[in-house]
């Protein structure tokens, strides 16, 4: 994973300050190299107490000193190009590609309809399709107007991470039984279906959590259903106090996965997988 980031597209970072964030950026990826290899091939899902403990005080140790190195000379996570994020209920773009996902993976349109609604979709989406997001219909060129480049790279993203948990989240709520949908509704819409801190930052990490758990060999199934646990018995609160680990206004991913938000949600990841509420 760390080649992965040292490659990071210097596109996605904002043009004033594309070069200084860039070499800042793997200047600090480079400095930090033993411990990062260290902290990715540990098991993502130790079991005994000593383990966990050993895992975060390691991911804490890089976290406290990338916080320490975005401060410096430039805010890395704030000169990322994140564009304009639109969580509209109703917005065709969140429709068409629910519509697009059912027909590909041959879901059940009807039990996603009671499942995957508000802002649920359009969290999935926004994941899924960071640059349709930006670059929909709310696409202003007055505030980027310098971002044509952005526009026509699709080529150069990378982000199956995000994507694949977006597509296996619909996969599996499609699965669920349509009877007790208005049931797990009510115990999971404060984490995934509302507003505010603690939904940002239930979103920004659960894709890597399912990411690490499926590089445990966990199957795609299994690792969505724990996920959903959680989030059952969590509830936004427990989100909301986690935040301690990425602020507010980072809590948002940038569309590359190589980037430093998705460096940062990757090991927070690592991090709550090791946390007894979730491994319970």
């Amino acid at each position: 994973m760390l080649e992965e980031y040292l490659q990071c597209d210097p596109i996605f970072f904002k043009q004033e300050i594309r070069k200084t964030a860039t070499r800042q950026y793997r200047e600090f990826l480079t400095y930090q190299e033993k411990t990062i290899r260290l902290v990715f091939a540990m098991h993502p899902l130790p079991s005994e107490q000593y383990e966990r403990q050993s895992v975060q005080r390691e991911v804490t140790h890089i976290l406290d000193h990338f916080r320490k190195w975005n401060m410096r000379d430039v805010h890395l996570l704030l000169e990322e190009r994140k564009g304009i994020h639109s969580l509209s209920r109703r917005d065709s773009l969140h429709q068409t590609y629910l519509a697009e996902v059912i027909t590909a993976e041959s879901l059940n349109a009807d039990a996603l309809q009671e499942y995957a609604s508000s802002r649920t979709l359009a969290h999935l989406h926004r994941l899924a399709r960071p640059l349709k997001q930006m670059y929909g219909r709310r696409y202003d060129s007055k505030l980027d107007s310098h971002d044509e480049e952005i526009k026509v790279s699709h080529e150069k993203l990378q982000n199956n991470v995000c994507e694949e948990f977006s597509r296996d989240f619909l996969g599996y709520l499609a699965k669920r039984p349509r009877e007790t949908a208005t049931e797990v509704w009510h115990q999971v819409r404060e984490t995934i279906g509302y507003e505010g801190p603690g939904v940002f930052f239930f979103w920004t990490v659960a894709p890597y959590v399912h990411h690490c758990q499926r590089q445990a060999g966990i199957s795609q199934e299994e690792s969505i259903d724990k996920i959903f646990s959680w989030i059952k018995k969590s509830s936004a609160n427990y989100f909301f106090h986690s935040q301690h680990l990425i602020s507010s206004e980072n809590a948002i991913l940038a569309p590359d996965q190589r980037m430093p938000s998705h460096f940062q949600a990757h090991l927070v990841a690592r991090y709550l997988l090791t946390d007894s509420q979730f491994s319970a």
